[in-house]
């Protein structure tokens, strides 16, 4: 995509009368700028959008108690 978008800004700028040589340098230019954007935002977007993981809670383990209820009754 940057090297269409590079491309057509040298042609363009060929076809308005530019050197080849500024021409080509505007065309990279171009590509550049539009690279350089295009890595920002996909900065801004990873840092809106991942998170440091929590603190995770400690598991507290059960009581071994044989005679323990369980954990949910039936209807009855």
């Amino acid at each position: 995509m940057l090297a269409t978008l590079s491309a057509t800004r040298t042609d363009n700028l060929l076809a308005s009368g530019s050197s080849q040589d500024a021409a080509l340098t505007g065309g990279f230019q171009l590509a550049f700028w539009i690279g350089a954007g295009l890595v920002a935002a996909a900065i801004a977007v990873t840092t809106l959008v991942v998170q440091t993981p929590a603190a995770q809670p400690e598991l507290v383990e059960a009581p071994q108690d044989a005679e323990a209820e369980p954990a949910y009754s039936e209807a009855a």
